[in-house]
């Protein structure tokens, strides 16, 4: 037994110095290889940062500093929406098919995105209307900086008489411009502004700031269009909005209320006992399936209303 022994610990002494000798003599081998694997992983890693993002993702970072201002990026948004997919599915699935329990999850999953939306575009909305006072008063800026575009902006975002929004906009947009001397950078910084004003005259103003903060030419009669331009819209807009305002405020009364009256009807006049109705509704998988289904048709309502009523400012 004591001679296994030995013998077990000589072949270890042995194996490890067989392996400390191949170490030792190819060590500057073994190092050059490990260095090309670093390097290697290196590279991967710069160009996952200098990658574009795709469509979908730069669309949710936009939307979420616009509707945050910052406070809150598109992967806050993407791991709430995923945890309410994931609520709602594990409870769905005790009363419905696999199938139903996910659609119910990415119905409310998304709702998330369409509050978010909404949000978007009533700025959108908003800022639109201050597009004739904006405009006017960085034109103005602009001159007293003798066509100096960056100069002209932070007189702009100083002044008591910048609309609210626009300046709230415009401000991040001014300070990531200032930080970089990348082109891209800065017109990428800009396309900011643009997304979240979402206009013809925001387009044009943004493209007119860009390259005159880039290569300082002269805008000065491309704003001036752009302003005769916003006084015609005026005009029509006062008359749309005459048009549309009373259609839109009674249904956006008349869907959570009629909702309401039938619950209460149900329990005054037909005899049904609230708890149990409250029951039927909530923890039946009909019931359940109704309530989400009114929901989000209510939230989808609200949007497209949005879209209708808050047409935005433009020409």
């Amino acid at each position: 037994m004591m001679s296994y022994k030995i013998g077990e610990a000589i072949y270890a002494i042995l194996c490890t110095a067989l392996i400390s000798g191949i170490l030792m003599l190819f060590r500057e081998d073994f190092k050059a290889v490990f260095m090309k694997i670093k390097m290697k992983r290196r590279l991967k890693t710069r160009l996952a940062q200098s990658r574009s993002p795709d469509f979908l993702t730069l669309h949710l970072r936009k939307l979420m500093r616009t509707v945050t201002g910052g406070r809150l990026s598109d992967k806050h948004l993407i791991m709430v929406s995923l945890v309410l997919f994931t609520a709602v599915a594990a409870t769905g699935i005790r009363s419905y098919s696999l199938f139903s329990a996910v659609l119910f999850g990415l119905l409310i999953g998304l709702m998330l995105y369409v509050l978010c939306r909404i949000r978007l575009e009533t700025i959108r909305h908003k800022a639109s209307y201050e597009g004739e006072a904006f405009v006017s008063l960085l034109l103005t800026k602009y001159r007293m900086a003798s066509l100096n575009m960056q100069q002209a902006l932070e007189l702009a975002a100083a002044d008591e008489k910048m609309p609210e929004l626009c300046r709230k906009l415009l401000v991040p947009v001014l300070l990531t411009a200032r930080a970089t001397g990348d082109r891209e950078k800065i017109k990428a910084a800009f396309r900011e502004f643009e997304f979240a004003v979402n206009t013809n005259w925001g387009r044009m103003t943004t493209y007119n700031m860009a390259n005159a903060f880039i290569s300082g030419i002269d805008v000065t009669d491309a704003i001036e269009d752009i302003i005769v331009q916003l006084r015609e819209a005026r005009t029509l807009s006062e008359e749309r909005k005459r048009m549309n305002s009373e259609a839109v405020n009674l249904v956006r009364i008349m869907s959570p209320l009629s909702y309401i009256i039938s619950l209460v009807l149900a329990v005054k006049y037909v005899g049904v006992e609230a708890r149990i109705l409250l029951r039927n509704q909530f923890f039946t998988p009909q019931g359940f399936a109704f309530f989400v289904f009114i929901v989000f048709m209510f939230l989808i309502n609200i949007a497209l209303l949005k879209i209708v009523e808050n047409r935005r400012f433009d020409y």
